[in-house]
Protein backbone atom coordinates (compact mmCIF):
# COMPACT_ATOMS: atom_id res chain seq x y z
CA UNK A 1 0.00 0.00 0.00
CA UNK A 2 2.89 2.28 0.54
CA UNK A 3 4.72 1.67 -2.87
CA UNK A 4 1.31 2.61 -4.48
CA UNK A 5 0.91 5.95 -2.70
CA UNK A 6 4.49 6.49 -2.97
CA UNK A 7 4.31 5.89 -6.93
CA UNK A 8 0.88 7.71 -7.19
CA UNK A 9 2.06 10.77 -5.31
CA UNK A 10 5.45 10.85 -7.95
CA UNK A 11 3.57 9.99 -10.55
CA UNK A 12 1.11 13.41 -9.80
CA UNK A 13 4.60 15.48 -9.08
CA UNK A 14 6.06 15.01 -12.07
CA UNK A 15 3.00 15.42 -14.41
CA UNK A 16 2.20 18.97 -12.54
CA UNK A 17 6.29 19.88 -12.58
CA UNK A 18 6.36 19.19 -16.27
CA UNK A 19 3.32 20.26 -17.52
CA UNK A 20 3.07 23.58 -19.63
CA UNK A 21 1.65 27.00 -19.09
CA UNK A 22 -1.92 27.54 -18.29
CA UNK A 23 -1.60 31.06 -18.78
CA UNK A 24 -0.25 32.89 -21.50
CA UNK A 25 2.80 35.62 -20.74
CA UNK A 26 1.73 38.60 -20.78
CA UNK A 27 4.63 41.17 -21.82
CA UNK A 28 5.30 44.28 -19.98
CA UNK A 29 4.13 47.47 -21.86
CA UNK A 30 5.43 50.97 -22.01
CA UNK A 31 2.21 52.03 -20.31
CA UNK A 32 2.96 49.27 -17.16
CA UNK A 33 6.40 51.01 -16.50
CA UNK A 34 4.80 54.36 -16.81
CA UNK A 35 1.94 53.31 -14.22
CA UNK A 36 4.19 51.43 -12.45
CA UNK A 37 6.31 54.29 -11.85
CA UNK A 38 3.56 56.86 -10.99
CA UNK A 39 1.77 54.51 -8.06
CA UNK A 40 6.10 54.10 -6.88
CA UNK A 41 5.87 58.24 -6.94
CA UNK A 42 2.90 58.57 -4.78
CA UNK A 43 4.02 56.19 -2.20
CA UNK A 44 7.00 58.10 -2.36
CA UNK A 45 5.15 61.22 -1.56
CA UNK A 46 3.61 59.45 1.25
CA UNK A 47 6.18 58.17 3.31
CA UNK A 48 8.05 61.48 2.83
CA UNK A 49 4.92 63.36 4.79
CA UNK A 50 5.42 60.78 7.16
CA UNK A 51 8.92 61.53 7.75
CA UNK A 52 7.74 65.51 7.39
CA UNK A 53 5.18 64.97 10.38
CA UNK A 54 7.76 62.94 12.54
CA UNK A 55 10.31 65.53 11.83
CA UNK A 56 7.33 68.30 13.18
CA UNK A 57 5.80 66.36 16.20
CA UNK A 58 9.62 65.75 17.46
CA UNK A 59 11.26 68.89 16.82
CA UNK A 60 9.77 71.35 19.39
CA UNK A 61 11.23 69.53 22.36
CA UNK A 62 8.46 68.50 24.40
CA UNK A 63 7.88 64.64 23.50
CA UNK A 64 8.65 61.93 26.31
CA UNK A 65 11.56 60.05 25.97
CA UNK A 66 9.34 56.91 25.74
CA UNK A 67 7.53 58.27 22.05
CA UNK A 68 10.72 59.59 20.53
CA UNK A 69 12.37 56.43 19.79
CA UNK A 70 9.45 55.56 17.84
CA UNK A 71 9.22 59.16 16.03
CA UNK A 72 13.18 58.67 15.29
CA UNK A 73 13.16 55.42 13.97
CA UNK A 74 9.54 55.33 12.39
CA UNK A 75 10.98 58.70 10.52
CA UNK A 76 14.28 57.79 9.52
CA UNK A 77 12.31 54.10 8.13
CA UNK A 78 10.08 56.43 6.47
CA UNK A 79 12.77 58.38 4.90
CA UNK A 80 14.55 55.94 3.73
CA UNK A 81 11.52 53.79 1.96
CA UNK A 82 10.94 57.48 0.16
CA UNK A 83 14.30 57.51 -1.07
CA UNK A 84 14.11 54.14 -2.55
CA UNK A 85 10.21 54.39 -4.28
CA UNK A 86 11.61 58.02 -5.79
CA UNK A 87 14.82 56.27 -7.46
CA UNK A 88 12.48 53.09 -8.35
CA UNK A 89 9.88 55.54 -10.04
CA UNK A 90 12.41 57.15 -11.91
CA UNK A 91 14.17 53.62 -13.04
CA UNK A 92 10.66 52.62 -14.34
CA UNK A 93 10.25 55.70 -16.25
CA UNK A 94 13.37 55.13 -17.87
CA UNK A 95 13.05 51.96 -18.52
CA UNK A 96 9.13 53.20 -20.06
CA UNK A 97 11.31 56.09 -22.03
CA UNK A 98 13.13 53.58 -24.01
CA UNK A 99 11.16 51.16 -25.15
CA UNK A 100 9.72 51.34 -28.55
CA UNK A 101 7.57 48.94 -30.46
CA UNK A 102 7.53 48.46 -34.38
CA UNK A 103 6.50 45.97 -36.87
CA UNK A 104 9.34 44.83 -39.38
CA UNK A 105 9.42 42.38 -42.06
CA UNK A 106 12.34 39.91 -41.09
CA UNK A 107 14.00 37.92 -43.68
CA UNK A 108 14.01 34.04 -43.25
CA UNK A 109 16.15 31.82 -46.02
CA UNK A 110 14.15 29.19 -47.80
CA UNK A 111 15.61 26.44 -49.68
CA UNK A 112 13.81 25.39 -52.58
CA UNK A 113 15.25 22.87 -55.41
CA UNK A 114 16.63 25.61 -57.96
CA UNK A 115 18.60 27.09 -55.46
CA UNK A 116 17.92 29.85 -52.14
CA UNK A 117 15.15 32.18 -52.10
CA UNK A 118 14.30 34.66 -48.88
CA UNK A 119 10.75 35.03 -47.81
CA UNK A 120 9.43 37.57 -45.87
CA UNK A 121 7.34 37.56 -42.48
CA UNK A 122 5.79 40.03 -40.58
CA UNK A 123 6.92 40.46 -36.83
CA UNK A 124 6.75 42.71 -34.22
CA UNK A 125 9.41 44.10 -32.61
CA UNK A 126 10.32 45.22 -29.47
CA UNK A 127 13.32 46.97 -28.32
CA UNK A 128 14.71 47.87 -24.83
CA UNK A 129 17.51 49.96 -24.62
CA UNK A 130 19.18 49.23 -21.18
Amino acid sequence: MKKVTLIFLLLITSATSFSQQTEPFKPVTKEDFLKRSKSQKIAGFVFLGITAVCIGIAAPGDVSFDALPVLVIGGAGAAVTSILLFSAAGRNKRKAMKMSAYIDAKKIPDLASSGIFSQYYPALSLKINL
